[in-house]
């Protein structure tokens, strides 16, 4: 098996990328801000280092013509998998414990993923408006596995090839530089597809690989002492200045990493024991934590995503630093006692590796296939499993296959258009719920409970998430960069023109609008806070492009599109503002209640201001909504319905009566959303008492 002559000077660079991305990700602030918001870019420099490295050692065993694609994954294996599964088992307990059905089923797919090296994949794929947030989800960190191992299937066949060829060195660069390309130009477009996929990563680890292959080159070029010492010095302070100043919003990766690439080349490239940059980065402490960087990049996330599920809150920085404690010292025990042990051929044979990787994949998949076809084992809650039965039911029922299912069970006929459940009643109207995934949440109870809406003969959903309607609008994930929108301006151009084929429509318009209005996550200020890496935001095109829209811009059009609606023969149904909670209500009351008894359950449940917000604080969040919303127009065809008449009374508003009202922190259970369905039915017949000529005739 190759080796490489040992360089300490490595082992630094990788103990400064992994403390970024723990720092980071433990969330350790000063003076309320982080202290390294761009510190997931050490995992650009782990791509650099792990190019370079697998670089050198491939060619080493060309050049000496016995290189094996058996033996190169044999490393990989040996690498990879014995640490990793054990993180992977000590954090299924974690989770068993810890985590409510619903994060628990996203942690049985994202174990599926892992194990099959498409965790990247799997978390580009996920929405990230309803999904759970990044800093609860215990094998986020997992992508950057996927790119590496996703890589490795095609790299070692591509430098053998390369030394084949004359001049073959140029693929690598040609490749380097498409995506490079590709990355500038997805990091306008799609920078959740740039920052989570292989194509937009390659150039990184590539990067690491032409330093190998040019790096006796680069040495004769660059053979001055007095450069090489700047060279590096610069480089230090390049990673250590991008990791303060640059941050999520920043376009990453781009162009804007290139210096931060190259100079962690230059780094591995130049930096020895003559340099003064290589005395610094190979210190004693540096190296210990680099030997164990892998370890210790494993075990960070899922201790930190754990911890905040369990308190409910984020950490206090001295429970980060804790915590960093406590993945320092795990990292230490797996590097001495499984990674070590695991490396060497002559503990381990290779048929011992190829087996423990098989087995260990395959308790993971069944582990994670149980959890997710048992929809998160509930049954780990039972004093309050029948309190939140079915508290997700039919939220999920916005997905196409999910509606036929739900419509299968009620009996609907759906053959006649797509999304379009038709009822007994031809001659009724239409009913259109058309907004993002709080409007979503009225669709299961419409269906369900359609014999109590004789006059409605359809349902037509038109939900999109963070689909806020509002006519030449767009929504930004991230406000602090508005060129890059969800293109909801677009679709709702689409769902507008749905709405003119339908007959007789009551249009439902419902959204999250003081998330829009705000570009802020919600804080009940009572610990409350809610979780989520996006600051989504409304923007409005100008002739110099995309920027944040006014309040004065979105009540003009939100007048606009409802006057439109109305002037299509369109009954409108404005729904203000569903209260949040700030608390993952079901997660919150299954942690607070797991260990106490029967009788101090039952107490807990009785007492519903144990997870209430004060009316006064969802007043505040809510006043520029009901600014945009109070703007629009009385007209006799215009209903307003007020979410609070059903959940608050004047000084709270309550997460759960009978049972919960919410399945997360802002979207309401299926449960909450049957009591706001009946309140709009009753408005409904207030305003138009007339509907009931449309009822169904028996």
């Amino acid at each position: 098996m190759s080796s490489l002559k040992y360089r300490p000077e490595i082992d630094g660079l990788r103990a400064i990328a992994v403390m970024l991305v723990v720092i980071y990700h433990a969330g350790i602030t000063l003076g309320g801000v982080d202290i390294f918001p761009g510190g997931f870019l050490g995992v650009d420099v782990f791509f650099v280092i792990s190019g370079y490295l697998i670089t050198k050692i491939i060619n080493r065993e060309l050049d000496a013509g016995n290189f094996s694609i058996i033996r190169f994954y044999e490393r990989r294996a040996r690498r990879i998998i014995p640490a990793l599964t054990a993180v992977l088992f000590v954090t299924g307990i974690l989770c068993w414990h810890f985590l409510p059905p619903e994060p628990f089923v996203e942690y049985g797919k994202s174990l599926l993923s892992t194990v099959s090296f498409v965790a990247n994949i799997f978390f580009y794929l996920q929405d990230s408006y309803s999904a759970e947030a990044s800093n609860l989800k215990p094998l986020l960190h997992m992508w950057s596995l996927g790119v590496e191992e996703q890589f490795y299937l095609f790299y070692p066949l591509l430098l053998m090839l390369i030394a084949k060829m004359k001049k073959g060195n140029r693929g690598v660069f040609i490749l380097f530089a498409l995506s490079l390309a590709a990355c500038e130009y997805l990091s306008h477009v799609d920078n959740d597809f740039n920052f989570f996929m292989l194509p937009t990563r390659a150039w990184e680890l590539l990067a690491g690989g032409m330093a190998a292959i040019y790096e006796n080159e680069l040495k004769r070029m660059v053979a001055s002492r007095s450069i090489r010492h700047w060279l590096l010095i610069g480089a230090l302070l390049t990673i250590t200045l991008s990791s303060i100043f640059l941050s999520e919003s920043s376009r990453l990766p781009s162009l804007q990493a290139v210096f931060l690439v190259g100079f962690t080349a230059c780094l591995i490239i130049f930096a020895d024991s003559a340099t003064i940059a290589g005395r610094i980065i190979a210190n004693p402490v540096a190296v210990f934590i680099g030997l164990r960087s892998y370890s210790l990049y494993l075990w960070h996330q899922p201790l930190f995503a754990v911890s905040r599920t369990a308190l409910g809150r984020n950490l206090h920085n001295s429970e980060s630093l804790a915590l960093i404690g406590l993945c320092l010292l795990l990292s230490d025990l797996s590097y001495r006692f499984v990674e070590t042990p695991f490396r060497s051929p002559k503990g381990y044979s290779r048929k011992s590796i190829f087996v423990i990787t098989a087995a260990s994949c395959l308790a993971s998949v069944l582990f994670g296939t149980v959890i997710i076809a048992n929809k998160g084992l509930d049954m780990r809650f039972p004093a309050v499993k029948n309190f939140l039965a079915d508290y997700d039911f039919g939220y999920d029922a916005y997905k196409r296959d999910g509606y036929l299912s739900l419509a299968k069970q009620s009996g609907i006929d759906t053959s006649k258009a797509p999304a379009l459940f038709s009822f007994n009643n031809a001659e009724g109207y239409t009913l259109v719920t058309l907004g993002d995934s709080h409007i979503r949440t009225l669709n299961a109870p419409i269906i369900t409970g359609r014999d109590n809406l004789p006059y409605i003969s359809a349902l037509a959903p038109m939900d999109v998430s963070s689909g806020l309607f509002v006519l030449g609008l767009d929504v930004a994930r991230d406000i602090n960069v508005p060129q890059q929108t969800l293109g909801i301006e677009k679709k709702n151009v689409e769902r507008l023109e749905r709405i003119r084929g339908l007959h007789n429509p009551i249009v439902i318009i419902g959204s999250r609008l003081p998330l829009y209005l705000s570009a802020m996550r919600f804080d009940n200020k009572e610990g409350g806070i809610e979780e989520g890496d996006d600051h989504f935001g409304i923007t409005i095109d100008t002739p110099s492009g995309k920027r944040r829209a006014t309040t004065a811009e979105v009540v003009a059009a939100m007048r606009q599109t409802v006057d439109q609606l109305l002037n299509m023969n369109c009954k409108v149904i404005l729904l203000y503002p569903i209260p949040e909670a700030g608390w993952n209500v079901p997660a919150k009351i299954m942690l607070e209640t797991r260990s106490l008894s029967a009788d101090a359950t039952r107490a807990y449940l009785s007492d519903k201001t144990r997870v209430a917000t004060r009316y006064s604080v969802f007043k505040d969040r809510t006043h520029e909504a009901y600014e945009v919303l109070n703007a629009v127009g009385d007209n006799e065809n215009l209903l307003r319905v007020f979410p609070e008449d059903v959940f608050c009374d004047g000084q709270l508003c309550y997460s759960y009566g009978e049972t919960t009202y919410y399945r997360d922190d802002d979207h309401l259970s299926y449960q909450g959303a049957q009591r706001l369905l009946d309140h709009i039915a009753m408005k409904m017949q207030g305003q138009w008492p007339r509907l009931q000529s449309y009822a169904a005739k028996e």
